[in-house]
């Protein structure tokens, strides 16, 4: 699950090398490993993948011209738009849990500043509101 899961939400440009492409790959890993305990640290996911926060933000930088919090976010909201597709029935909150949020509410505003559209009006949108 896990491993389909970071192929969904890897979202790399063709034009880079193969171990910069592993690169990021890992950093989708860590970032939905990090997601699965709740609140995001760059701190830990730099850990996991043995390098500073410092290195992790340059590096991403360089590859995909975001931060790495940018980057982990668009991760992130990648995955929540996943879920809401996928778990029309799962309450907000809890998708805004397994996103890596403290609560729906910074959840939301998170949706909103990457899609214009807050997650209930996603769904509506999309045509997964089922009641």
């Amino acid at each position: 699950m896990q491993r389909n899961m970071s192929s969904k939400l890897l979202n790399t440009p063709d034009k880079l090398r193969a171990k910069d492409r592993d690169f990021i790959n890992r950093l989708v890993t860590a970032t939905v490993a990090q997601m699965g305990k709740g609140r995001i640290s760059l701190h830990d996911i730099a850990s996991e993948m043995c390098i500073t926060r410092g290195q992790l933000n340059r590096r991403v930088k360089s590859l995909t011209g975001m931060t790495a919090q940018q980057y982990t976010l668009s991760v992130r909201m990648r995955h929540a738009r996943i879920l809401l597709q996928e778990q029309p029935l799962m309450p907000i909150n809890e998708i805004a849990y397994h996103c890596g949020f403290d609560d729906a509410t910074s959840f939301s505003r998170a949706f909103r500043r990457s899609f214009s559209t807050t997650p209930s009006s996603y769904r509506e949108q999309e045509g997964l509101q089922t009641h």
